[in-house]
């Protein structure tokens, strides 16, 4: 990744993905994603976007720390870190390349289930959370980036700008450091990994600064159309790109 072309190409998908996320509360690792296997591989980008994801996380999480939802975080933590555990365990043995493109047909029905008869206005209820976590967490630690399939649970569950993005923006940070802990283990995470990770992450604390910006201009009633529409794309792109 040392090519000039190659830096600048992720480094604007880095800022431009992270901006994103910082006004929906997700959307940030997906289109960094495919410069990232671009530049580096699949599974070498897999493993420095999940230490990138903390950092950018975080950046939101402090800026929107006085609207998070605990109850949430703390149902989506009893399922979700077992299940990041056990995904990240499996990445470490299986190819990750049909993954994307099945997360990324999950979200498009998600987001479909929505606008059906069974879905349109149903409310979540905090215990869904649990399974909810366990699911997307396995799934974060076989490919990471999973914030899109958690959205429309929050969404259900009534939590829109602000205390979408915080409690998201936690619950990021609470599934990765378990993940890193096991690729660690295995020693996936190299110095060069840790450091294109650190560089992507810095951007990554840019673009939620400027996404922050932004969201004091996005009302509540528009908020679910802004997150759905970054679903849509995400879905796609995962699909496309794989």
């Amino acid at each position: 990744m040392e090519d000039p072309l190659v830096l600048l190409i992720v480094a604007g998908s880095a800022l431009v993905g992270f901006t994103v996320a910082g006004v929906a509360g997700i959307g940030g690792g997906i289109i960094t994603l495919p410069a990232l296997i671009w530049a580096i591989g699949a599974r070498d980008a897999i493993t420095a976007l999940a230490f990138t994801q903390i950092l950018a996380a975080a950046g939101r999480m402090y800026f929107n720390w006085s609207d998070i939802s605990w109850p949430v975080v703390r149902w989506l933590c009893l399922g979700g870190i077992p299940g990041v555990i056990a995904g990240s365990i499996v990445f470490i043995a299986t190819p990750p390349d049909i993954l994307p493109r099945l997360l990324g047909g999950i979200i498009l029905l998600v987001v479909l289930f929505r606008h059906t008869p069974w879905g349109k206005g149903r409310r979540v209820r905090l215990r869904w959370f649990a399974p909810v976590g366990a699911v997307t967490g396995f799934l974060n630690g076989m490919v990471g980036a999973v914030g899109p399939l958690l959205a429309p649970f929050y969404l259900g569950y009534g939590l829109v700008t602000g205390a979408f993005i915080g409690t998201s923006s936690f619950n990021v940070i609470i599934t990765q450091i378990p993940r890193l802990a096991v690729y660690g283990a295995d020693g996936l995470l190299t110095l060069r990994i840790l450091v294109i990770g650190l560089s992507i992450g810095l951007i990554a604390f840019v673009g939620a600064y400027l996404g922050s910006l932004i969201l004091r201009r996005v009302s509540v009633g528009a908020f679910p159309i802004i997150v759905e529409v970054v679903l849509i794309g995400t879905g796609i792109l995962l699909i496309v790109r794989g």
